[in-house]
């Protein structure tokens, strides 16, 4: 049965933002499995196909197939001096001194912690060394742990040599793991390369790893290519996890094609989770092409994860579009598997069309799991409207495990609420007292 595809539709180093990067428009192909593709995601229907798998076809193929697939909270008041606003950063030695000396006169921690921090970054901008001797003079704590990254994400621009004799003499804490990962993350955007070599010098220990791993998955942003060379000398374990996931993130959205032949090389275990990583990545600039791909991946473990990829990344930009896909799935087991993703996303979004979709439904398994996916994803919230939909459920032992599930959740909440809508209820008298029994006693 063919299955149409989707409708197509400064820097500042440690944040590590994602650049939007071009959309690819042609790609290898050669699965088992065809694609036809309608429409586009801003609302045409102009039709569209691309053939996309690991290897190119050869002139004259064609690739055929199918998808299978604890007590009342006191009111808080504001104590004296609470209500207080941060102060202007220091401007010279002796105000630092006095502002710092005043600090446990702010009762608030969180405040306390706002102006420790902005005095000694603005000390670090005026003098690195001195800010250094003094949060190093500090207890270990997290005022020490704060103030080390203050003065860290200061002097990773405007002194790293500084900062990098300072991590050579600085024993192993939660604070020198604050200058690593700093450090590195302002190094590694400029030249992960050189990064990444002294990162391999450190002693091992957990900054080490922090180093390491901040070092390569700027590599993978800046040369996805050489960062993806790098995996097969990782033994397996989070380090070589961070990695593969990585390149295939930076790499799907980037250049899927050499991604997809990159991960067609990987052992099983990695395969699936570099698939995974760069179909969703790939979905989120162009869902047509990667929904056409992950049609044409045979049967089996590595085609549902790409396809349900797809799913979720669709649905996070136009559910009611991923809806509409994934109702063309003939894998019955597939399609309801991707139909809960698409129901979590979109009631996450717009609850009531979410509603109204999952009901609109043929009635039967399809509906179940949409209606379900619903009840589980709004029962923290709204738990009387997730108990109602359970009720539409036409699968008997569906339904009552489910809203037994839901009704001790709600007993925990609000067992107020959910004694009053259990009184109203018509149900089965042994469903009732089973939801009985797991309200609280009066």
């Amino acid at each position: 049965m063919a299955v149409r595809a989707p409708a197509a539709g400064t820097r500042r180093i440690a944040a590590m933002t994602k650049s939007l990067l071009s959309a690819i428009t042609g790609l290898v192909a050669g699965g088992a499995i065809g694609l036809y593709l309608g429409g586009d995601l801003a609302g045409s229907r102009h039709a569209t196909e691309r053939e996309t798998a690991f290897a190119p076809l050869g002139p004259g193929e064609q690739s055929t197939g199918h998808l299978e697939a604890a007590g009342a909270v006191p009111e808080l008041t504001a104590s004296a001096g609470e209500n207080r606003r941060v102060s202007a950063p220091p401007t010279n030695p002796a105000e630092i001194q006095a502002r710092l000396s005043r600090l446990s006169e702010i009762p608030n921690i969180n405040e306390r912690l706002t102006e420790f921090y902005s005095i000694l970054q603005r000390w670090a901008e005026s003098d690195g060394g001195a800010a250094l001797d003094y949060v190093n003079s500090l207890s270990d704590g997290q005022m020490k742990a704060e103030g080390m990254k203050a003065i860290a994400i200061v002097l990773a621009q405007s002194d790293p040599r500084l900062l990098t004799k300072a991590v050579s003499s600085m024993p192993n804490s939660r604070s020198r793991r604050e200058v690593l990962q700093e450090l590195t993350t302002a190094w590694a955007g400029d030249d992960a390369h050189a990064a990444l070599a002294w990162a391999q010098q450190l002693p091992d220990d957990p900054g080490k790893n922090d180093a390491l791993a901040i070092a390569r998955a700027s590599l993978a942003r800046q040369a996805p290519e050489e960062a993806a060379a790098l995996v097969a000398g990782l033994p397996s374990g989070d380090a070589r996890t961070s990695l593969v996931t990585t390149v295939a993130e930076q790499w799907g959205e980037n250049d899927p094609a050499n991604a997809l032949l990159w991960a067609a090389k990987l052992p099983a275990a990695d395969q699936t989770l570099a698939i995974s990583n760069l179909m969703e990545a790939w979905a989120k600039k162009d869902p047509a092409a990667a929904g056409a791909y992950a049609a044409r991946i045979p049967p089996g473990d590595l085609q549902t994860h790409a396809v349900m990829a797809v799913v979720s990344s669709l649905a996070a930009q136009r559910p009611e579009s991923a809806g509409a896909w994934v109702m063309q799935f003939p894998n019955d087991v597939l399609r309801e598997q991707a139909i809960r993703e698409v129901v979590k996303n979109w009631s996450g979004l717009d609850s009531e069309a979410a509603l109204g979709w999952a009901r609109s439904l043929p009635a039967g398994a399809v509906r179940d799991a949409a209606l379900k996916s619903f009840a589980d994803n709004v029962a923290y919230w709204a738990p009387g409207k997730a108990a109602e939909m359970l009720r539409l459920i036409s699968d008997q032992a569906q339904r009552e495990n489910s809203m037994e599930i839901t009704m001790r959740s709600w007993a925990e909440i609000d067992p107020g609420s959910a004694r009053n809508w259990l009184a109203r209820q018509e149900l089965p008298q042994p469903l009732h007292d089973r939801m009985q029994a797991l309200l609280p006693s009066k």
